[in-house]
């Protein structure tokens, strides 16, 4: 049995797209697996730290989770990504090619 759990290590150390921990995260999410679920967001985060997406999805584990102090930052820091986002959308929108 230990072997299976070090090749799944293993493969999980492998995986470089934050989308995979992302969508694995939202399948724990909704089984009520929340710590696992915040786990994989972690992850997501730590391997793009710059998409809004995945601090709201962490949110939304940490308050299903009691985490309301959690989730409010991870809200928070959402909002902040999406706003720096769209300005920066608008710069280049502005910016002669």
């Amino acid at each position: 049995m230990k072997s299976k759990a070090k090749v799944k290590e293993v493969k999980e150390l492998e995986v470089t797209d934050p989308e995979f921990f992302s969508k694995r995260g939202v399948e724990k999410f909704n089984v009520g697996d929340y710590d696992g679920a915040i786990e994989d967001f972690e992850k997501a985060i730590s391997l793009d730290s710059e998409n809004p997406n995945y601090y709201n999805l962490r949110g939304h584990a940490r308050f299903s989770h009691n985490d309301l102090k959690g989730a409010r930052s991870d809200f928070n820091k959402s909002k902040k990504l999406k706003t720096k986002s769209k300005k920066q959308r608008k710069a280049s929108a502005l910016t002669p090619q």
